[in-house]
């Protein structure tokens, strides 16, 4: 956010199915949470096409896949209601 206020990223909107994008990087985190024995799921009603910066999506949301790597390191399990249980 701060290098597009700054003027050094533009947005390069156009349409695009959020449903495929997250889906294709959803499957290439796959043997990332496998190897750390994740289970990691994504699941869409169907296309959801929406204007926007594809890449820039698809970047925001590797970083907040990168989480499978902490994972590890706190091997927790989490109830759907976001409390930890052991």
């Amino acid at each position: 956010m701060a290098r597009l206020e700054a003027g050094r990223e533009q947005l390069n909107v156009t349409a695009f199915d959020v449903s495929t994008e997250l889906g294709g990087l959803c499957e290439s985190l796959q043997p990332l949470a496998a190897s750390r024995r994740l289970s990691l799921k994504f699941a869409a009603p169907g296309a959801l096409v929406v204007d926007g910066d594809a890449v820039k999506v698809r970047r925001i949301a590797q970083n907040l896949g990168r989480g499978t790597t902490f994972a590890s390191v706190f091997p927790r399990h989490y109830s759907s209601i976001g409390q930890a249980s052991s």
